[in-house]
């Protein structure tokens, strides 16, 4: 019976941290990008990462939308001037 009673004290307890904590959909990060590196290009990505203090993720989403951004800002400065 005291098994019983730890099991449904930890479910209750996940149960209710989640839901406290569970962010705004605006906010929530779903989606997920898979991309195969050399091992040395990986290395070097996460250097990169520590050496700005923020996670491998954080890192790379933030250069990725930098890069999409100036390529669209791009491509809309071009067709203006055609």
């Amino acid at each position: 019976m005291r098994a019983v009673n730890r099991w449904n004290t930890f479910v209750r307890v996940t149960t209710t941290d989640r839901i406290k904590r569970r962010k705004p959909a605006s906010s929530r990060k779903e989606s997920h990008l898979r991309v195969r590196l050399a091992e040395a290009h990986m290395a070097e990505i996460q250097a990169a990462a520590a050496r700005a203090g923020i996670s491998l993720s954080a890192w790379v989403t933030e250069r990725l939308l930098r890069c999409a951004r100036q390529e669209s800002r791009q491509e809309r400065q071009e067709s203006r001037h055609d």
